[in-house]
């Protein structure tokens, strides 16, 4: 186990060297007075956004246009973790597509499988489709209701 060093644990340190790019950076960093597991924290963090950035970007950019295309959709809304920024390394893409009127539930389930499963997602992907008046008659729905509530527009005016 490595030596601790700055009052540190050797569990402290080693597990700061593995969010840090180099010792020579954690040293930098905790000469600006904060703890390792604050430093940690921030990475962390940090790390969060990034993962929230690409997932968002790959919502709005490839996922929501090849639904929207699919399905003739007037919206797709992003929600859940990546839409409040939250994503971590096992969260998914939780998109809600405003369309596919003229098909059935299990159509919809199908096409949504197939176009998902044909683009190069970095995770995970769960989709609900609804037409404008589904959504409605949804929106009392206390789990629906946070949806709506948090959702963030990727496709559409």
């Amino acid at each position: 186990m490595p030596k601790a060093k700055s009052g540190q644990s050797a569990e402290t340190k080693a597990g700061a060297r593995t969010m840090v790019d180099s010792p020579q950076e954690l040293t930098n960093m905790i000469a600006t007075g904060l703890s390792a597991s604050a430093l940690i924290r921030k990475r962390i963090e940090a790390k969060g956004r990034v993962q929230s950035a690409s997932r968002f970007d790959f919502a709005k950019n490839v996922a929501a246009p090849a639904l929207a295309k699919a399905f003739n959709a007037n919206k797709v809304w992003l929600f859940g973790s990546a839409a409040r920024n939250e994503a971590s390394s096992d969260s998914d893409i939780d998109l809600l597509v405003e369309g596919g009127a003229r098909l059935s539930a299990k159509a919809r389930l199908s096409l949504a499988y197939d176009v998902v499963s044909s683009l190069d997602a970095p995770c995970g992907c769960d989709v609900i489709i609804l037409t404008e008046d589904e959504i409605a008659a949804k929106a009392p729905i206390p789990f629906f209701r946070s949806i709506l509530s948090e959702r963030k527009l990727v496709y559409g005016k």
